[in-house]
């Protein structure tokens, strides 16, 4: 207001601006095949400073670095000209399991010079390779063989790579059996006939 009665008016806009920094992450898998994970952010604003917190006090300020331990990774963004944060979570999960594997053998015999080897596997996402006396080695599913001894089977997740093993024995049975015909006799006019007495023992 001024002296001669008169009034003026103005506006001032105060904005803000409180929108975190929009981000996301991902985590990953451990297994025998993958010894690391490789964590990954990706963020929207260029004006950030940004770091990795996890497992027994790991830290670091890479945006995708790479971590050798499962657990939860917390990834902390902060906004330099707002100062606003976002914090997201990655996860490494460990996939370690193994197959279960049972290997089946057999008996060789005078009737059944070879066997055939057996297995059962609790998962059908699998490589396999039999190994046994002589140098044997062998990938198919149900080998024949013939000859006696342990016969190990090393059955592989092709998912996760992880292995396990078991064992088919096989055995030799080729044990001749006893046979002993008896005395015998002699025939003559007074002995017509005679009674043979053998026994076979096994």
């Amino acid at each position: 207001i001024v002296e001669n009665g008169c009034a003026a008016t103005d506006t001032v806009l105060v904005a803000g601006n409180f929108a975190p920094p929009a981000l996301t992450v991902t985590g990953g898998v451990l297994n025998c095949l993958l010894p690391t994970v490789q964590l990954s952010a990706q963020v929207d604003t260029a004006n950030t400073v940004f770091g990795w917190e996890g497992p027994n006090g790991f830290t670091s300020a890479e945006l995708e670095p790479s971590v050798a331990e499962a657990g939860d990774y917390v990834f902390t963004v902060t906004d330099t000209l707002t100062t606003c944060t976002s914090v997201a979570t990655a996860t490494v999960f460990p996939d370690y399991n193994t197959p279960v594997v049972i290997a089946t053998g057999g008996t060789i015999t005078c009737v059944n010079a070879t066997v055939m080897l057996d297995f059962t596997a609790s998962s059908t996402d699998i490589s396999l390779e039999w190994t046994g006396p002589n140098g044997f080695v062998s990938t198919a599913p149900n080998p024949v063989v013939a000859v006696a001894g342990d016969y190990l089977l090393t059955v592989t997740d092709t998912i996760n790579g992880c292995s396990s093993t078991a064992t088919a024995s096989v055995e030799v049975n080729t044990t001749l059996p006893v046979a002993d015909a008896g005395l015998g006799g002699q025939l003559t006019c007074v002995v017509t006939s005679l009674e043979l007495g053998g026994v076979a023992t096994s």
